[in-house]
């Protein structure tokens, strides 16, 4: 995996963990399956739940839940909370994620 991919996964995580809707509109151009690293699958997977339940979250709520499936990946979700990402940006991210993921099945 590239550090350029690494570091898409993480803006895209940054941005679903920005609010729901962010989530929902990521979720709808990429789908659950885009990211590499068993952790931002993991951390993926929790903000899931906390959008399908509409449930409020922050930086501790979901690092608890990453952390007990991946003891190490406390930094992973700090980083991710971290990362900036501009808003505008969004649908680019995932168009270029998408891409990346389409040209793996190739």
């Amino acid at each position: 995996m590239t550090d350029s991919r690494h570091g898409l996964e993480r803006s895209i995580l940054s941005a679903a963990a920005f609010s729901h809707e962010d989530f929902y509109e990521i979720e709808a151009r990429i789908g659950p399956d885009a990211f590499q690293t068993p952790e931002h699958r993991t951390l993926w997977r929790v903000l899931e739940h906390f959008a399908q339940q509409g449930e409020p979250f922050d930086l501790v709520l979901i690092a608890e839940r990453v952390v007990k499936k991946h003891p190490k990946a406390e930094q992973d979700v700090v980083d991710v909370f971290a990362a900036t990402f501009e808003q505008a940006h969004l649908r680019y991210y995932c168009d270029r994620m998408h891409d990346l993921v389409a040209a793996e099945k190739v």
